[in-house]
């Protein structure tokens, strides 16, 4: 039990370390290009 609850940690962290670096990412794209996340959302919808 031990080794499983080490394993559901790591992959909680890996899991929160990927949306912190995926948002960091995004924070920086839209310095750049403003206008195109407006463009993203538009083409979601």
């Amino acid at each position: 039990m031990r080794e499983l609850h080490k394993l559901v940690e790591w992959r909680r962290k890996f899991v929160e370390d990927g949306a912190r670096l995926i948002n960091r990412i995004t924070d920086v794209l839209k310095g750049y290009y403003p206008h195109a996340s407006l463009q993203v959302h538009k083409n979601e919808c």
